[in-house]
């Protein structure tokens, strides 16, 4: 689950965040200046400038993955992700083009895939609002009031660099999500979070290094997260519009 988490930021995604907040820099905040309305619609016309993005019924998105090793080169995987409205969504890890591990939602249903030992494991309840939580917030439709409640936006300022800071739990299991704005672009640059895997706590920081325009839209080109200290960076490297997606994509494989 560690490496699916990790990777879903290629939905946004996912899922995919700033240089600036994520230094060691005190952070001074103050009132904020527009409502959370207005931040929302601002986002979606910053990342979807011409309705592309929302008019689109799938889209399918390839990336690769270095996840550093201790004393050892990175290690190298693609991701493939694949979304079609409202909810269905599959995430595919691959090493030379061998799939090994997947991650299938379907609705209010989801799977964690493992190709090579030929096992499938349903998400909890928790696990599912979790990766609401990130792609909710980062991809362009941007709703942040569906992923969060009890949120609370401030201006935040770290050095010279300007930010929306919004805060907020996850809708179901309370975890805090803290989610850096540019204030200038209205693109989100950093989001923070600590997400509870069983009994295990995992703190979650993303940082978006580039945006690049694909097919009329913003996308995360280059990410960075780190995953209690473990570091992951991730580059895109295809995305497709409408894209033709199988049904049978969004279904527990036979294995």
């Amino acid at each position: 689950m560690r490496s699916m988490l990790l990777t879903t930021l290629a939905f946004s995604a996912a899922l995919a965040f700033l240089a600036g907040c994520a230094t060691a820099e005190p952070e001074m905040e103050s009132p904020a200046d527009i409502t959370v309305a207005e931040l929302e619609t601002k986002m979606r016309h910053a990342m979807d400038p011409d309705g592309r993005y929302a008019k689109a019924k799938t889209f399918i998105q390839r990336q690769i993955v270095l996840t550093e090793r201790f004393l050892d080169d990175p290690e190298e995987q693609v991701a493939e992700v694949k979304f079609e409205r409202p909810d269905n969504f599959r995430l595919t890890t691959l090493e030379d083009n061998v799939p090994v591990t997947g991650l299938i939602v379907n609705g209010k249903n989801g799977w964690v895939v493992d190709y090579s030992g030929k096992k499938i494991t349903e998400l909890t309840p928790e696990q599912l609002d979790q990766l609401k939580v990130l792609s909710g917030t980062s991809n362009p439709d941007n709703s942040l009031t569906r992923a969060l409640r009890d949120i609370r936006l401030t201006l935040c300022r770290v050095g010279e660099q300007g930010y929306y800071k919004v805060t907020g739990l996850s809708q179901n299991g309370g975890n805090p999500v803290e989610i850096y704005i540019d204030k200038n672009d209205f693109l989100i640059r950093r989001i923070k979070a600590v997400f509870q895997i069983g009994s295990r706590s995992l703190r979650y920081d993303s940082t978006i290094q580039r945006y690049s325009l694909y097919e009329g839209v913003m996308i995360p080109a280059e990410t960075t997260v780190v995953q209690n200290g473990l570091k992951q960076t991730t580059r895109v490297v295809y995305y497709k519009l409408d894209a033709v997606i199988p049904a049978s994509d969004f279904r527990p494989p036979v294995l």
